[in-house]
C-alpha cells in the first residue's frame, strides 16, 4: 500500500514530469513536438500508459528516491490523531507564517527569519535568455550582487522553478521567436521573460520578492518600489502579499 502511494504521487504531473519526457527521448519519442500539439499534461498522460512510465520511474527510485528506505522508515512509524487544545510550536509558526493577519512577532520568534530561511532556499533553473548557452540550478541564497552570464555576459537571465514542464520548448520558442500555442508553455515562457526582466531592473532583490508565495511580477515591482529600510522590512513586506493572495486567491481563476 505504502508503494503505491509512493508511485501514484511519483506519477502525477509535475515534480518528475521532465524525468519522464527525458526517458521518452531516449526511447525515440519526439516529445518536444507532442508538447507543442497536445501539451505538456496531455503528453504525459499518454506516455503514463505506456512501458516508458516504468522505466521513469525506475530511474526516479534509483536516482532520487529511496523506495525501499522510505518504506522502512514508514514501518516504524504510528499515526496518532489526537485534539489539543493549543497549537504544537511548528503549527503555530506555519499559521502565523501563511494564513493569519499580521500579528507582532514575539520575542522568540521573528516571521521575518521564517520567511528568509525559505525564500533563501529556494531553487531555481536560471537560463540567459541572450545567448542561451548558459543554463544552471541556482538557490535564491546564491544569487550574488552583478550575477550575470558567465558565458556571454549578460544580466537578461530568467528563473523559472526546476520541475516546470516544457522548458526545453518554452526556451525553443523564445530563440526562435515563437508564440506558443500550449497554456503550460506560455505560462513557463512568460514567467522566464517576466523574472528576466525584474533581475535586469532590480538585480537580486527582484528574485528574492518574485520567490515569495504567489508574488507575480506586478506585485514584487510594487514592493520593490517601497522605501525600504532592512531586510527584515523587505521580507514582511513580502509576507504581506503572500497572505493577501491565500486570502484572494479564490478570485484568480487558479
Amino acid at each position: 500500500e505504502v508503494e503505491e502511494v509512493i508511485i501514484k504521487g511519483s506519477s502525477r504531473f509535475g515534480k518528475f514530469t521532465d524525468r519522464f519526457f527525458s526517458v521518452a527521448r531516449r526511447f525515440g519519442v519526439d516529445v518536444d513536438s507532442m508538447i507543442e500539439r497536445y501539451g505538456a499534461r496531455r503528453t504525459h498522460l499518454m506516455l503514463l500508459s505506456t512501458v516508458i512510465a516504468k522505466e521513469g520511474l525506475n530511474e526516479i527510485f534509483t536516482d532520487l528516491l529511496n523506495l525501499q528506505g522510505i518504506k522502512a522508515i514508514l514501518s516504524t512509524k504510528r499515526v496518532y490523531l489526537s485534539h489539543d487544545k493549543e497549537m504544537k510550536i511548528l503549527a503555530e509558526i506555519f499559521l502565523k507564517s501563511f494564513l493569519t493577519p499580521l500579528a507582532k512577532p514575539d520575542e522568540n520568534t521573528d516571521l521575518s527569519d521564517i520567511v528568509k530561511t525559505r525564500i533563501q532556499n529556494k531553487t531555481y533553473f536560471s537560463v540567459c535568455l541572450s545567448c542561451f548557452k548558459y543554463e544552471s540550478l541556482i538557490k535564491v541564497r546564491e544569487i550574488q550582487e552583478g550575477f550575470k552570464c558567465p558565458i556571454c555576459g549578460s544580466r537578461y537571465i530568467g528563473f523559472v522553478t526546476p520541475y516546470s514542464s516544457g522548458i526545453k520548448q518554452s526556451l525553443k520558442n523564445l530563440r526562435n521567436n515563437v508564440k506558443p500555442r500550449d497554456k503550460e508553455i506560455e505560462k513557463v515562457q512568460n514567467e522566464l521573460v517576466e523574472s528576466a526582466n525584474l533581475f535586469l531592473d532590480y538585480g537580486r532583490l527582484g528574485i528574492i520578492v518574485l520567490s515569495g508565495y504567489g508574488v507575480g511580477p506586478r506585485t514584487a515591482k510594487n514592493i520593490l518600489r517601497l522605501r525600504i529600510l532592512d531586510e527584515r522590512q523587505l521580507y514582511m513586506e513580502i509576507l504581506k502579499a503572500e497572505q493577501e493572495y491565500i486570502r484572494t486567491r479564490e478570485f484568480w481563476g487558479e
